[in-house]
């Protein structure tokens, strides 16, 4: 028997809020025909596309060309595991890591599993944010370790910058770390050229030995199944510590009838009304932050101020 053709992979990393998930939809665009299977991380609601997705099976998600996009929440083995059972075998696979994880160690991972080609490892980075990265003493390795993984790194957001600005970072880069290709991008879109001219592989090692996510992070969770006040939300989040590293949720605002996506990094939010949607009857709002510098308690005050009638809430968090 003639044996099947091993899966490609696409393993897309880059840290909090870099744009790692636009770039995935825009990838499952580029070939609609192609069954490309998704694994996305397990932060917070699966942001694909609506017209990419056929329907919902339990806690994954039917895309239009017959795959599967299912989270990674139960670990990377047995999400492989469960692609590879499904009726429909892809023929390309899609990761996006977490945005604290180092690529390297997924793609290590991935070497070991011989249904699966050796991926072609893009990290994508926030033009706007990576001097403050890696500057940054809580996560400033971590950042240089993703960059040093990559085989693409996608500076996206540049049209946040101005033209020198877009520039002196692109050029920054080059000069430290001239053996990986870099392009500058405005809202993850890369041409299809770029992928095809490179071979898959990746260094499978990092440069320094850091501490593991779970060692450095921790996940923080808020429900309420009353509304929130929109402007008392936009109070919390102008006002949200630095140690909030990343923040989304789908949320039932007073007076409105669509959910609303809520997206958030530190110094930039947006809150945006999701059309078609039902308004959820319980609003999760899930965030990732330093571990040794949070209190869930003190996340849950901070949110829970932003509830419509708090004297008559009930939440709960989770760390």
């Amino acid at each position: 028997m003639t044996p099947e053709p091993r899966i490609g992979v696409t393993l897309i990393g880059g840290f909090l809020g870099a744009g790692k998930t636009t770039l995935v939809n825009r990838l499952l665009r580029r070939d609609p025909e192609k069954k490309i299977a998704v694994l996305v991380n397990d932060f917070g609601a699966i942001n694909i596309d609506a017209d990419l997705i056929a329907g919902r099976e339990g806690d994954a998600i039917r895309l239009t060309n017959g795959c599967l996009c299912c989270g990674i929440g139960d670990g990377l083995t047995r999400a492989l595991i469960t692609m590879l059972e499904q009726p429909v075998r892809p023929e390309h696979l899609l990761i996006e890591a977490s945005g604290v994880a180092e690529p390297w160690r997924v793609a290590e991972l991935l070497r070991a599993a011989p249904e699966f080609s050796p991926p072609l490892t893009i990290v994508v980075v926030d033009g706007m944010r990576i001097r403050e990265h890696l500057a940054d003493r809580h996560i400033g390795d971590l950042a240089r370790s993703q960059i040093e993984s990559a085989r693409l790194l996608v500076v996206n957001k540049l049209d946040l910058l101005d033209p020198p600005s877009r520039e002196d970072i692109i050029g920054r880069i080059g000069q430290t770390w001239p053996d990986i290709r870099a392009i500058g991008t405005e809202f993850g879109a890369i041409g299809p050229d770029i992928l095809t001219a490179l071979a898959p592989g990746s260094r499978f090692q990092a440069s320094r030995t850091i501490p593991v996510a779970a060692d450095r992070f921790t996940g923080l969770r808020f429900s309420t199944d009353l509304p929130f006040d929109a402007d008392r939300l936009a109070a919390v989040l102008d006002t949200m510590p630095r140690r909030i590293l990343r923040l989304k949720g789908i949320l039932r605002i007073a007076g409105k009838a669509a959910p609303h996506s809520l997206q958030f990094i530190p110094g930039k939010w947006t809150l945006a009304p999701l059309a078609g949607r039902e308004s959820p009857v319980v609003s999760h709002v899930v965030a990732i932050a330093l571990r040794d510098d949070t209190d869930a308690a003190g996340f849950d005050q901070m949110m829970a101020s932003a509830v419509r009638s708090a004297g008559d809430q009930r939440t709960s968090s989770r760390r």
